[in-house]
C-alpha cells in the first residue's frame, strides 16, 4: 500500500512507484516501476489496485488530491520498470551496471528524496511568508502607547518579538 500519493486521489492514469522488484523468486531491492493504475477513459481503477482520498489536510495542502494505493495480487509488466542501471533480459535474468545493492538503492532513491525536498522547500517558503508579512503587520499597527503621546507598533512588545522572530530565524536557517 502506498499513501500520501500527490494527484491520485481523483486525476492520475499513471503513477511511479517504488516496490521490491522480485524476478525469479528473488528479490532484487527496492526499484521504481511506472504503473497505469486507472484506464484513462473512465478513470476507474484498474484490477488488482484500490484507490482511495486520504481526506482533508491542514493548511495550504487541501488543494492537492492526495490519495492511498492498495496492490492486491498485482503483478506490472517487465516494460514498467525504470532501469537505469539494470534490466531484465529477454530470458528473465536480471543484469546490473551497478557494483552493489547498496550502490544501486542510492541510485534508486534520489528520485524519491528530491521529492521530500521539495516538500520542506515549500514549508520553508510558507513560514518565510508568514514570519515577513506578521514583523510587517507588527510594525505598522499600533496600539496602546504613554497617556498623552503617540501609540506604540505592536511590534516593541518583546511578547510580540518573541513570537515573531523566532519563526523569521528558523526561516533563514533553515532556507
Amino acid at each position: 500500500m502506498k499513501v500520501w500519493c500527490g494527484n491520485l486521489t481523483q486525476s492520475a492514469t499513471h503513477a511511479l512507484v517504488m516496490a521490491q522488484l522480485y524476478v525469479g523468486g528473488r528479490c532484487e531491492g527496492i526499484h521504481g516501476f511506472v504503473i497505469q493504475v486507472r484506464d484513462e477513459k473512465t478513470h476507474r481503477a484498474l484490477p488488482g489496485i484500490r484507490i482511495g482520498d486520504m481526506g482533508e489536510k491542514p493548511g495550504q495542502w487541501n488543494g492537492v488530491e492526495n490519495g492511498w494505493m492498495m496492490f492486491e495480487d498485482y503483478r506490472c509488466s517487465v516494460d514498467a520498470l525504470l532501469n537505469r542501471g539494470c534490466e531484465i533480459t529477454s530470458d528473465g535474468r536480471y543484469v546490473t551496471a551497478f557494483k552493489s545493492a547498496r550502490e544501486r538503492t542510492s541510485v534508486t532513491l534520489v528520485a524519491l528524496s528530491m521529492g521530500r525536498v521539495g516538500i520542506i522547500g515549500k514549508g520553508v517558503q510558507a513560514l518565510r511568508n508568514a514570519a515577513t508579512i506578521g514583523i510587517r503587520y507588527s510594525a505598522v499597527r499600533k496600539q496602546f502607547g504613554p497617556a498623552n503621546g503617540d501609540e506604540l507598533p505592536i511590534l516593541s512588545y518583546p511578547l510580540q518579538r518573541r513570537r515573531l522572530l523566532p519563526s523569521l530565524a528558523a526561516a533563514i536557517s533553515i532556507g
